[in-house]
This record gives structure tokens, C-alpha cells and sequence, in this order.
């Protein structure tokens, strides 16, 4: 066996070539890029926890990035992305144990020319077969089939994929008043003990448009109901919601309590977003013309539930933090003719005020 060797340039073009974004145009350290890392590695590991498939991705790239431009939180923030998009399943497999497992080969159909497409195939396997028919767009840590000989969810199951209709993909809670949203959570919660190893809450004082740095350990300032996260052996910390007093934990409950197929994350986000609401700082999101004139820029400050997402997601394409706004957690860019309805969702489901401009 002949060995060759390759320069940093020429390892990342055959990295890139590899995972089909080369031709996109997508550096192997861009969202898309490293997503598409992601799903390359969790289909040769899963089913596995998310450091299992961090830590692989982590050692893959390290080598070919600088010391800076990799961080763990970024590959951690794109695989959880990647479960709220549904191209991996997270299921409890015993107490305080979960995996993650491959999505199975799904599609959403967005209009007549272009799908959703999810899931991840075992050991490597692309997806689809593109050719002149069906072209695959990359949008960070998502994907689109757009065909425009024939209808694109044509192509797609005659490739084996399983079409999901929309309104079962982006099941959209009732609308109902934060106080309620609250109240059921809090009737499942139980006496803890006077320890919770490794807990973090989000602190309800600090300002809604910093979502990361809201994230601290408990202080004896601390008391009443705060949305937390605890260590557990194996997999991410589990999402929770705790009850302290002068920092001490009274009550708690783990996520998800309505349902434990579902996400811990999403009961947590809307819980968060309603008590920000009954503290009288509600989450904020901005939206304002594209320079194109055609689309407006969505740009939200705070995480918002996997079901919140979906439905942006199939109204339009989440974007890169090169876009201007950069102080915005997230972005979506959707055509002038939703704008009322993605507005109406954040307020009524998710008790959100919008904001003109940019927000310092």
C-alpha cells in the first residue's frame, strides 16, 4: 500500500468532496460543513451518546482547523440541532440514560419543486442520488431537494425516502396563557434533595437577548422556579426544572414530563419563554427587509422548541452568522408573504415581542 501525502488544503478538499458540500462551495469548518461532518460520523456510531459523536467529529477536524476555529460548543450546539431537526432521534434507553439514533430517510414537502429532506443512512450512505433531477441545497444544519423536471417528492420516493406530512412535522401546541404553561410543569414536580450534582440554571434577571450568558451555577440570591440542566454518567446533561430556595433545591422535576419521546429541550425553551413573559421581560425576535426586497430577515435572541423551528423551517432557510445581525442566536430568512404568520407563532405560542432593528 502506497501512502501519500497531502497537505492541510488539499485533506480538507478531499474532506469536503467526501461529505457533498465541496461542490456547494461550503468550507468543511462552516455550519454546514461540520453538520455534515456530524452526520457522517453518527451514521458508523450511532446509536451513541452526543459526546461519543463530538468527540469523533472533534478528533476528525481538530488536525485540519486552527486552535480557535473548532470549538466543542459548536459541534455540541449543531448535533442538537441536528436531533431537532430529526436527522438523528434522541430515546431513553434506562433512567437518566439516553442515545442518539439515525433518523430514518424522511422528506417534508415544502412546494411542488423542492423537500425537506431527513435522516441519516448507516455506515456513510448518501442520503439521495443528485443528478440533473434533484440537486440537494445546503442551509446550515439543513437540507433541501429542489428538482424541476418533476415533482420533487417524486424523486425522493422513488429513492426510498418516507414522506412526513408537514402538519405531523411541526405539531404546534395550543395557544394558551403562560400562567398555564407554568402551572402544569410545576404539578409534576417532587421533593429533591438537598443536592443536585452538577446543576446550572438560567438566571430570570438577566437580559433575554443573551441566551448564553444567562447560564450560571445557583447563588444563595436564588429563589423560585428556574429552568436548569444536571450532569448525568452518561450523554448531555438532562434538562430540568427546579425549585430553590436561597439556592437550595426544594423540588424538581426531569424533561420531558407530557410526553418522554419527546425533546427535554423543547418543554424547556417554552417554559423559559413563559416565565420570561410573567417576569415582564419577554424573549424578543426582530424582522426586517432583506436587501433584496423580497424576504425579510427573522432574527431570534433566545432558542425556540423544535416544533417553532420546523415551521420556519418550511417557511424558509435558516442562515449564516455572516449576515449582519450577528448578535442574534439565530436567523431565518422567509418570503414577505409569512411574515404575519411566522410573527403570529412567536407571539401566540411562544408569548415573544417583536422588536424594530437590530438589538444591542
Amino acid at each position: 500500500m502506497r501512502i501519500q501525502v497531502m497537505t492541510k488544503d488539499e485533506a480538507m478538499k478531499t474532506a469536503v468532496d467526501a461529505l457533498d458540500v465541496g461542490l456547494a462551495g461550503y468550507p468543511l469548518m462552516s455550519a454546514e460543513g461540520i453538520a455534515a461532518s456530524v452526520r457522517r460520523t453518527a451514521s458508523f456510531l450511532c446509536p451513541a451518546t452526543q459526546r461519543q459523536i463530538a468527540d469523533a467529529v472533534l478528533d476528525a477536524m481538530k488536525p485540519l482547523s486552527s486552535q480557535e476555529s473548532l470549538a466543542r460548543e459548536q459541534v455540541n450546539s449543531t448535533v442538537e440541532a441536528l436531533v431537532l431537526n430529526g436527522d438523528l432521534v434522541e430515546a431513553k434507553v434506562e433512567q437518566d440514560h439516553r442515545l442518539l439514533f439515525l433518523g430514518p430517510p424522511s422528506f417534508v414537502e415544502r412546494a411542488p419543486d423542492s423537500c425537506l429532506v431527513i435522516g441519516i443512512r448507516p455506515f456513510g450512505e448518501r442520503l439521495i442520488r443528485t443528478d440533473e433531477s434533484a440537486v440537494i441545497e445546503y442551509h446550515r444544519h439543513t437540507r433541501l431537494c429542489r428538482s424541476e423536471d418533476r415533482l420533487a417528492k417524486e424523486v425522493l420516493k422513488d429513492q426510498g425516502l418516507h414522506e412526513i406530512p408537514a402538519q405531523r412535522w411541526a405539531v404546534v401546541p395550543i395557544t394558551e396563557d403562560p400562567k398555564v404553561a407554568v402551572k402544569r410543569i410545576l404539578d409534576q414536580m417532587r421533593t429533591s434533595g438537598s443536592e443536585i450534582p452538577g446543576l446550572s440554571i438560567v438566571d430570570r434577571s438577566k437580559a433575554v437577548t443573551y441566551y448564553r450568558g444567562r447560564w450560571r451555577e445557583p447563588e444563595l440570591r436564588d429563589t423560585g422556579v428556574f429552568i436548569g440542566r444536571r450532569v448525568q454518567e452518561y450523554g448531555a446533561p438532562l434538562w430540568c426544572v427546579v425549585v430553590l430556595d436561597k439556592g437550595q433545591p426544594k423540588k424538581m422535576v426531569d424533561l420531558p414530563v407530557s410526553d418522554v419521546t419527546k425533546l427535554g429541550c423543547d418543554e424547556a425553551w417554552r417554559l423559559q419563554a413563559a416565565l420570561d413573559s410573567l417576569d415582564g421581560h419577554p424573549q424578543v425576535f426582530a424582522l426586517k427587509p432583506s436587501d433584496d426586497g423580497t424576504s425579510f430577515i427573522l432574527d431570534c435572541y433566545s432558542p425556540v422548541p423544535s416544533w417553532a423551528e420546523k415551521f420556519l423551517s418550511l417557511k424558509g432557510d435558516p442562515m449564516n452568522k455572516s449576515h449582519k445581525s450577528t448578535k442574534a442566536l439565530f436567523s431565518f430568512r422567509i418570503p414577505a408573504s409569512v411574515v404575519q404568520e411566522a410573527q403570529s407563532l412567536l407571539v401566540e405560542k411562544m408569548w415573544m415581542r417583536p422588536v424594530e432593528g437590530d438589538v444591542n
